[in-house]
């Protein structure tokens, strides 16, 4: 609607007919039915989808946090909830390499070869430990 007024009456009139044409029943632009309702008391409220993830708790808006998962809330906000300490694989081999020599010793060469296994295995259980914790925390999927 083109702003017209002869004279400041005319104008004031047309200005306040332009808002209330552009915010009448709105809350920052949005439907107050969209978003918003107000109650037998006057008071303004968002509508919250029972579904989502925020809920009202007397008067306050509230993240919803599952109890077995990743994130947790506290009277200093939203986290990440921390994990157990998971034992560091061994950075270290016990198996030493002979240096010179033209000979094989087999015993001993079964030896190194069965402790190079178990440090194997041992960094396999800690990568498989951490796979889990991550599919626990619904951050992988789990297979």
């Amino acid at each position: 609607m083109p702003i017209t007024a002869k004279n400041a009456a005319d104008l004031t009139n047309q200005v306040q007919l332009l808002f209330q044409e552009m915010y009448q029943d709105r809350v920052g632009g949005a439907f107050l039915g969209d978003v918003f309702e107000i109650d037998n008391n006057d008071t303004l409220s968002l509508k919250l989808s029972s579904t989502g993830g925020l809920e009202k708790s007397s008067s306050e808006l509230q993240v919803k946090c599952k109890d077995s998962y990743g994130l947790e809330s506290d009277a200093d906000g939203l986290a990440v909830k921390q994990q157990d300490h998971l034992d560091d694989a061994s950075d270290t081999t016990l198996v030493e390499a002979d240096v010179g020599g033209d000979t094989i010793d087999r015993a001993g060469l079964n030896t190194k070869l069965a402790t190079l296994q178990t440090e194997i295995n041992a960094v396999v259980t800690v990568l498989n430990t951490l796979i889990e914790r991550l599919e626990d925390a619904e951050i992988l999927a789990s297979s």
